[in-house]
C-alpha cells in the first residue's frame, strides 16, 4: 500500500484539487447550455464531458510522470510483455499488474466517449480513435523521455481497454441514441 501511495499519491491529491474545478465546469457547461436545450439534456451533456474530461487526467499525468531512474526504451514486438508474463519468462507479477493497468487505462474514456459521442459506437471507429490517441501517448512518453517503456503492447492494451469501455456501456446506447435524436431533431417537448 505504501509503495501504491508513493507512486501514485501525488496524482491522487491533484484529482482531488481538480474535481471543484471540473464541477465548476460542468456547471458553467450546462448554464451556457441551458439557454439552447432543455435542461436535461445540457445536464447529460455536461457531465458525460466533465467525466470524459476526469478520466483522461490519469493518462496525462502517468504519461507525463517522470520515472526515476528509468530510461525510455522503445518496445515494438507485439506481444513481447505479455510472452513474458505468460510464456514462462523472467518477467513478474509487476509485468502482469503494467498489462492490466494499460488494458484498463482507456476504458473509461472510451465507455463515455461512447455514451456522449454517438460517432464512437462503431467499433472500426472506436479502434481507429483508440489506436491514434494509444500510439500518441507512446510517442509522447518517448519523445519526452519520462523513463517510461513506449511497446506496441502498451498501444494494443489501451485499444482493447477502450473498446472494452465501448462494449460495456452498449446497453445504455439506445437511451443516448433516443436523447441524441431528440436533441439533434430540435424536439424538446419532452424535457
Amino acid at each position: 500500500m505504501q509503495q501504491l501511495w508513493r507512486t501514485f499519491g501525488e496524482g491522487l491529491l491533484l484529482l482531488v484539487v481538480l474535481v471543484p474545478f471540473v464541477l465548476m465546469g460542468c456547471w458553467g457547461l450546462v448554464t451556457l447550455r441551458r439557454r439552447r436545450m432543455p435542461a436535461k439534456d445540457a445536464v447529460r451533456l455536461s457531465v458525460l464531458e466533465m467525466l470524459f474530461m476526469l478520466s483522461l487526467l490519469p493518462v496525462l499525468y502517468l504519461v507525463f510522470m517522470p520515472v526515476p531512474g528509468g530510461r525510455g526504451v522503445i518496445s515494438l514486438m507485439p506481444g513481447a510483455a505479455a510472452s513474458s508474463v505468460f510464456g514462462g519468462g523472467t518477467a513478474g507479477g509487476s509485468t502482469l499488474v503494467q498489462l492490466i493497468g494499460n488494458a484498463l487505462l482507456l476504458l473509461p474514456a472510451g465507455a463515455l466517449a461512447a455514451l456522449r459521442w454517438p460517432w464512437c459506437r462503431r467499433v472500426g471507429r472506436m479502434t481507429l480513435v483508440s489506436l491514434g490517441v494509444a500510439a500518441a501517448i507512446e510517442v509522447v512518453q518517448w519523445v519526452l523521455d519520462v523513463g517510461r517503456v513506449s511497446a506496441t503492447d502498451d498501444v494494443i492494451l489501451n485499444a482493447c481497454g477502450a473498446i472494452a469501455g465501448m462494449m460495456l456501456v452498449r446497453p445504455w446506447w439506445k437511451t443516448a441514441e433516443t436523447e441524441d435524436a431528440r436533441l439533434t431533431s430540435g424536439d424538446s417537448s419532452q424535457a
